[in-house]
């Protein structure tokens, strides 16, 4: 299913749930967080008679499209992530932490807008509400990885790490299993446990070293920290890699958020990138033009 099968009345039935301070479906459950990993026994039945005519009707006859919208709409709001470091002095650990997200899953045209309608609708609807309900109505670990990265934005670091190892000890897919390594990467190096935290990344790196958004990642951190060889490095794998087109989109939004001040160049990075600039391909070079 993809953004484009989103059903209209699905996204008009779930404004009205999140309109409903009452709503069953998107309230947290009262017993221990982390149990909410998309078993059988949390999912919701048919017909039950905790949850409005609304819900219920929801359940029965739209549940995978519901889902994917929540989920979508969990995604959307765990999107703002920054692909550089601000500092002068980026810690290594957390660079290596923190280096991949989030970035399969993309919400994209009519399904985003659908999907942050959602999120605006009404009462005010938190990630974690949005990927527990996401769960409850069908389990995958897609909607666990976000949800586990839901629960670590708002605190819950023990919840997080929960759901992210139920994942683990799955059949996930290469993609799936390498995020939920990062995200326990990310957790890790919060609580400066640097040492789980660099397992975490080396085994995110042998499940799935595919996703080009880690590649920049990796690269706009080594310009920030002005490591030439490291930055050498990575523009090349960039220059190789099958999503190197998506780099000019990438380009752009590392450009609008140092214009808006979420992020400042270095000075180590200004002078690193006069001497890159001619030695690396125009894919690149736009990733390095958005420092200046």
């Amino acid at each position: 299913m993809t953004e484009r099968a989103f059903d209209p009345e699905v996204v008009a039935l779930l404004k009205e749930v999140a309109r409903d301070s009452k709503s069953e479906l998107l309230r947290l459950p009262k017993g221990p967080l982390n149990k909410w990993a998309g078993r059988p026994e949390d999912v919701v039945s048919r017909r039950r008679s905790d949850l409005s005519r609304v819900e219920n009707h929801l359940v029965e006859a739209y549940r995978e499209e519901a889902a994917w919208v929540l989920l979508q709409a969990c995604l959307a709001q765990l999107k703002r992530l920054p692909l550089v470091f601000p500092s002068n002095a980026p810690n290594a650990a957390l660079v290596e932490s923190s280096a991949r997200r989030l970035n399969d899953n993309e919400v994209a045209g009519w399904g985003q807008q659908s999907a942050l309608a959602l999120v605006a609708a009404g009462q005010e609807v938190s990630s974690v509400q949005l990927g527990v309900a996401s769960l409850r109505l069908a389990p995958s670990d897609v909607a666990r990885n976000a949800l586990a990265v839901a629960f670590h934005r708002s605190g819950r670091s023990a919840c997080s790490v929960q759901l992210s190892r139920r994942v683990l000890s799955g059949e996930p897919s290469a993609t799936q299993r390498a995020q939920a390594f990062e995200h326990l990467a990310e957790v890790y190096a919060s609580r400066q446990d640097y040492a789980r935290s660099f397992e975490s990344c080396r085994r995110a790196a042998q499940s799935d070293e595919s996703r080009v958004q880690y590649q920049v990642w990796c690269l706009t951190t080594a310009l920030q920290a002005g490591e030439e060889t490291r930055a050498r490095h990575h523009s090349s794998l960039l220059e190789q890699h099958p999503g190197h087109e998506d780099l000019a989109i990438f380009a752009r939004e590392l450009t609008t958020g140092r214009v808006s001040g979420q992020w400042h160049p270095t000075a180590a990075s200004a002078r690193l990138i006069s001497r890159l600039l001619n030695d690396v391909a125009k894919p690149v070079q736009e990733i390095c033009h958005a420092f200046s």
